[in-house]
């Protein structure tokens, strides 16, 4: 029963147009049913515990900084989301096994072919646009944004691209009908994060090969082979935070939008607040913020001012769901944010969480499906500087 809803639920995951998702409610479902599965959620904390402890203290971080920002319905639906997302996990680990794992990519892959199919005929007005309505040149299908689509194309790329492998020659002719819809779409979504995403994970497919001895070169091969890899994720980084350079780079694929911020002053932007910075009048960032940009808004809107505590700020931040409160119009920087909303408490289980993944897929070698999963993560980690 829990892999039927789960299945399900894949199938839609490229249909988030609207809040929930049929990924999360399905999940939610999924998640009522392994509640009652208490045998096995004791055995799986006995014999694994450091899982259960993140969990713990991923919760607890959230709820912390929920206290210092509870009369903001934002924090509370933030904390409800990512109580979610750890609970999902749980049930990942200890639910699913390696052959749901490969069913689950193969479901997610046919719907966002269905989705994609669609979106292309909307976006060269073969359908009507009440369908998907495009708005601009960016195509984002089902999804809320351009960016969310296009890294939600990348770890199917790499999924299909290790299906080639062995496989029979229908079943090949498939996979590369579907790689190249795939591709097709995610060009027309014109999203540098997307870009990233991809480039990190070729990165990191090569980092894998290369510490997992599969590369039968010499030894000046090698290092040349790592030189190029490193001025790779040089390159990678500077198109991440350098506006002017991003801007240069995307005008090659003819995007004319460059009103955004770039990533890394707003990044900039939100240490500041984290710590308080003193601007030189007397004012720390926090004070200059509440006076000029929110104002009068603070009551009127109920929402709660940035906690003045210091170490209170530093060890659990400002209030889950703040970020884009204290700096409009931005959603980027992962790292930031968690460190921002969540403290170092926060931004240091995210980092352990993301490390120990990465850690025990490279255990597993002889995996190829761990390879798959290795780059979509690499690449998302990337992609979320």
């Amino acid at each position: 029963m829990i892999r039927l809803f789960l299945y399900v639920a894949v199938f839609f995951s490229s249909v988030v147009f609207w809040e929930p998702a049929p990924y999360e409610f399905f999940c939610i479902l999924a998640l009522f049913f392994a509640l009652f599965r208490f045998d096995q959620i004791k055995a799986f904390i006995t014999e694994n515990p450091w899982p259960f402890r993140i969990f713990c203290f991923f919760i607890g971080s959230n709820f912390i900084s929920f206290l210092f920002n509870s009369r903001d319905r934002v924090s509370f639906d933030y904390l409800a989301v990512t109580t979610y997302l750890a609970f999902t996990v749980l049930l990942v680990i200890f639910v699913l096994d390696r052959d749901d794992v490969r069913k689950i990519f193969w479901i997610s892959s046919i719907g966002l072919l269905v989705t994609s199919v669609i979106a292309l005929a909307a976006y060269f007005d073969l359908v009507s646009h009440t369908i998907v309505p495009t708005g601009s040149y960016r195509l984002k299908a089902f999804f809320k944004d351009p960016n969310v689509y296009a890294a939600f194309i990348v770890p199917h790329l790499f999924f299909l691209c290790h299906e080639l492998r062995g496989s029979s020659l229908k079943k090949n002719i498939f996979i590369i009908g579907l790689i190249g819809i795939f591709t097709t779409c995610f060009f027309f979504t014109y999203s540098r994060g997307g870009l990233i995403n991809l480039l990190g994970g070729g990165c990191a497919f090569l980092f894998y090969l290369f510490f997992a001895g599969r590369l039968s070169a010499p030894w000046l091969r090698r290092r040349i082979f790592a030189a190029a890899t490193g001025l790779l994720i040089c390159f990678l980084l500077i198109l991440q935070t350098n506006t002017f350079f991003a801007e240069k780079f995307i005008s090659r694929l003819h995007v004319v939008d460059h009103s955004n911020l770039g990533r890394l002053s707003v990044q900039i932007k939100g240490f500041d607040i984290w710590a308080g910075t003193d601007l030189g009048d007397g004012l720390s960032f926090v004070e200059r913020f509440e006076d000029e940009v929110l104002g009068g808004e603070i009551g009127a809107r109920g929402l709660a001012p940035v906690p003045a505590n210091p170490l209170a700020r530093w060890a659990f931040g400002i209030g889950p769901g703040r970020w884009e409160e204290v700096i409009p119009f931005s959603a980027h920087g992962l790292y930031a944010r968690a460190l921002v909303e969540q403290g170092l408490i926060g931004l240091g289980v995210l980092l352990f969480v993301l490390f120990t993944v990465l850690r025990g897929l490279c255990k597993k070698k002889d995996d190829p499906l761990a390879l798959v999963l290795f780059c979509s993560i690499a690449g998302i980690m990337v992609q979320s500087l």
